[in-house]
């Protein structure tokens, strides 16, 4: 294949997704190699660019497209430790669950929507417990350090 621009970063390229951004450069082609190539570069990277090819990725029209990309994000959002890669993930499952209630109501669409939705509930609640944790942590870090200089003042 010839190299050509992509039209979300305007890196060269020759694959059917942009490496850098993961923006769909070759139209009228298959979208699922499209998709599948997409995947593989979500599989092949980690952190920052990671975050990247989800926030900026492609995504297909055709419902079963969708449905396969929803699938993809449910395990980048599965650890304890909540990161810019599964805060990109959570955005690009909101994205598909939008595009899939626009694109018509068959009951493989509905399932999805019902199963992707309950994936980003669970780890919105945990994302908040972890917050929620956090913040405790600190608060008691900070009176032990107030408690600690009022008793070298004081005491």
């Amino acid at each position: 294949m010839n190299a050509i621009k992509c039209p979300g970063c305007g890196a060269s390229g020759t694959g059917l997704v942009c490496c850098y951004c993961g923006s769909h450069m070759r139209e009228g082609v298959d979208e699922t190699l499209a998709l599948a190539e997409y995947h593989g570069l979500l599989k092949s990277e980690t952190g920052d660019k990671l975050a990247k090819l989800l926030k900026h990725g492609y995504l297909p029209a055709s419902e079963a497209g969708l449905i396969e990309a929803g699938f993809n994000c449910l395990p980048l959002m599965g650890s304890d430790l909540h990161s810019e890669e599964e805060e990109a993930a959570a955005a690009r499952l909101d994205a598909i669950i939008a595009r899939l209630r626009v694109s018509g109501d068959t009951p493989a669409a509905a399932r999805a929507v019902h199963e992707f939705q309950s994936g980003l509930t669970r780890y919105r609640i945990s994302a908040r417990k972890s917050t929620m944790i956090g913040c405790v942590i600190l608060a008691v870090a900070g009176l032990l350090v107030l408690g600690f200089a009022a008793w070298m003042i004081f005491g």
